[in-house]
């Protein structure tokens, strides 16, 4: 009867709400848009501005993994159980892989400044010389294209590659989650 009584999970509270509800706003939130160009253009075929974005899953890597380690933080969170095996482990595991996705988060906004992506030796300018709409509208559209994990921090003329509200909504939402699971994993546990 004593090994069964450890083995139940414990009593939820707010912060565990907040860590698993995190989970799935996290995975909500990963399906926005994180990173965006918008290219602007004029000329006798009209003008106006291109806008390009890409999702976490679209635009890197490193915020794909972030995301998948969210959610298998709440998950971790959820598994946890008082006894002998991994699950005992399951909310410092859990607080752990979420100190890492905002880490990869950070790194990749890091790795975007124009300092550490081209040395500081950015320079981003374009003229489209096109014959048709058809032209234009195609070279606009790889002026503007997205490469995931090749992401830039750039702001000019014409031009604009940078973040877009999913990102904070992520960050926020990744912050708020190590905040509830650090602060559950560091403070002191009643005694039995």
């Amino acid at each position: 009867m004593g090994e069964r009584e450890e083995e139940l999970p414990r009593p939820r509270s707010a912060r565990d709400w907040v860590v698993v509800g995190g989970g799935v706003v996290l995975l909500a939130v990963s399906f926005r848009p994180w990173w965006g160009t918008t290219v602007a253009h004029r000329g006798s075929f009209g003008s106006g501005l291109y806008e390009t974005s890409a999702s976490a899953w679209a635009a890197s890597s490193y915020w794909s993994l972030a995301v998948v380690l969210g959610v298998a933080a709440a998950g971790l969170w959820v598994a946890d159980r008082p006894g002998v095996d991994w699950r005992r482990h399951g909310r410092v595991l859990a607080a752990g892989a979420l100190l890492v996705a905002l880490g990869l988060t950070a790194w990749q906004l890091y790795k975007a400044t124009p300092s550490v992506y081209c040395g500081g030796r950015c320079a981003a300018r374009s003229t489209v010389v096109a014959r048709s709409a058809a032209d234009a509208a195609r070279e606009r559209a790889r002026i503007g294209a997205i490469r995931r994990d090749h992401l830039l921090l750039h702001k000019g003329i014409g031009y604009d590659s940078g973040l877009r509200p999913g990102l904070y909504l992520g960050l926020a939402t990744l912050a708020v989650m190590l905040l509830a699971a650090g602060t559950a994993v560091l403070s002191p546990r009643p005694a039995p």
